[in-house]
């Protein structure tokens, strides 16, 4: 629906009507002069008016999306941001007061695969605000979820909303190459997964980033895990075919040495340090840089207190602090 290549005027008005009374009733339309107007105020449009403007080009050819032409406002919160087709393919970007070539801190939700939100508590708080605090831009991430999406599918959506990411940072105030991806539970697999497979990240078109922590997987060897005794969730995420354990499995997908990691693993369950010890002495094995951290915490404790002031926090900071970003 390329409404700006033909006008402005009627069909645009009536998809964001009450955002035109409230911002532009006084603007005519024609020329551009609509969608210019409703761009200024685009941090503050309801999302089914920010999605249509989305979709809307230039005459001739493709338009870059919204968010790369107006720079969203320092201190606001863009919610439902689509990276791609599917409804679950949305991002919220929580953008500080005063972001200048911020770092941008990327979370993924975890939910054993099945289910979760970017937007729950658990995830957000007191994330958003931790790093915000500091001057970091703080994006919640959702994807496609089983039984419509494997993880593999998962983790290439993830890649695909990081790309996004990199290529909207500079209007947020952000920097693309300052980025760390941060994933729990499932998530933490799936940011694993993203982090040692090449062939994900350069599908999705993702660029260099700065690292990943992964808080609270248990699902870093998959093959080992599915060959002991386990939960079902594990089935129904990865089924019974061996060879496709190895290829969802960030530990069989590690041959070359990658991004920094930082592994947070709960003492309290019974294979998810093990994991990340294994994963650690592989890493440094390659010559990458890896911690682990043991922390006596439960699994969701370890995620949902995260900006708060506890030793996950703290480990994470020190850890952001090592890749340049405060």
């Amino acid at each position: 629906m390329l409404l700006y290549a033909a006008s402005d005027g009627s069909g645009l008005v009536q998809a964001c009507s009450a955002d035109y009374q409230s911002f532009c009733q006084d603007v005519k339309p024609g020329g551009g002069r609509v969608v210019a107007c409703l761009r200024k105020h685009l941090a503050e449009l309801t999302n089914s008016c920010r999605d249509t403007l989305r979709d809307i080009g230039p005459a001739g050819g493709d338009a870059p999306a919204v968010s790369t032409l107006i720079p969203a406002a320092p201190g606001s919160t863009l919610r439902d941001v689509s990276y791609g087709a599917d409804p679950a393919q949305k991002i919220d970007v929580y953008i500080p007061d005063h972001p200048d070539h911020a770092a941008i801190v990327f979370m993924a939700h975890g939910g054993g695969w099945e289910f979760g939100d970017k937007a729950a508590r658990t995830v957000v708080e007191p994330k958003a605000a931790y790093w915000r605090a500091r001057q970091v831009i703080f994006v919640s991430a959702n994807y496609r979820m089983l039984p419509q999406a494997a993880p593999l599918d998962q983790a290439a959506d993830l890649a695909r909303a990081v790309a996004y990411v990199q290529a909207h940072a500079q209007a947020w105030g952000g920097d693309p190459a300052r980025v760390v991806l941060m994933g729990h539970s499932a998530g933490a697999h799936l940011v694993s997964l993203i982090t040692v497979d090449p062939g994900i990240v350069s599908a999705a078109g993702v660029q260099p980033w700065l690292g990943t922590v992964s808080l609270d997987s248990a699902a870093l060897d998959v093959p080992t895990l599915m060959q002991a005794r386990h939960l079902p969730l594990y089935d129904r995420a990865f089924g019974k075919d061996p060879a496709a354990w190895a290829t969802a499995s960030p530990y069989q997908q590690l041959k070359t040495r990658p991004v920094p990691m930082l592994l947070i693993c709960s003492t309290e369950r019974a294979t998810s340090c093990d994991s990340a010890e294994h994963m650690a002495a592989k890493i440094a094995q390659l010559g990458g840089k890896v911690t682990v951290k043991p922390l006596a915490r439960s699994h969701m404790q370890i995620n949902a207190d995260v900006g708060a002031d506890n030793e996950e926090t703290t480990a994470i900071g020190d850890f952001l602090h090592t890749l340049g970003v405060g």
